[in-house]
C-alpha cells in the first residue's frame, strides 16, 4: 500500500500545487514529494490533514492506496475489475466535494473541528 500515489492523484485532479499542500499542512515540499513518492511514510497525523485540506474522508485515500498484493490471491480477480473503477469515482467525488465546499453558498455551513495530533 502506497499511501502517497492516491495523494498525489487528488492533489493533481483538483489542481492543487505539490508547494501549495505542502504549506496549507505545513509540511515541506521535499517531505510531501517524499511522501507522493512512497519514499516517506505519512504520520496518521499528517495524513488527517492532507485530507482536511483536499476535502476529501481518510477511507478514500486507503481505498485508493489498495494494491493487488494487499489483496488476498483469491480476490484479486474481482479486485482488478473493480479497482479501476472505484479509483476514478473517487477522483470524480473529490472534485465535486471540493467544487461544492468552494461554493459562496454553503459557506455558512458547520465546520469540522481541526484534527489534534499528539507529537
Amino acid at each position: 500500500m502506497n499511501i502517497g500515489t492516491p495523494i498525489k492523484a487528488v492533489r493533481k485532479q483538483l489542481l492543487i500545487t505539490q508547494t501549495e499542500l505542502a504549506n496549507k499542512c505545513s509540511l515541506s515540499q521535499s517531505a510531501l514529494s517524499g511522501i507522493e513518492n512512497g519514499d516517506k511514510t505519512p504520520t496518521q497525523c499528517t495524513i488527517n490533514k492532507i485530507c482536511e485540506v483536499l476535502n476529501i474522508p481518510e477511507s478514500i485515500i486507503y481505498i485508493m492506496a489498495l494494491e493487488e498484493r494487499d489483496i488476498p490471491e483469491s480476490k484479486r480477480a474481482t479486485f482488478r475489475i473493480i479497482h479501476p473503477m472505484i479509483k476514478v469515482l473517487v477522483l470524480q467525488i473529490a472534485r465535486q466535494v471540493t467544487v461544492f465546499k468552494s461554493d459562496p453558498e454553503t459557506a455558512s455551513a458547520p465546520v469540522k473541528p481541526e484534527p489534534v495530533c499528539m507529537t
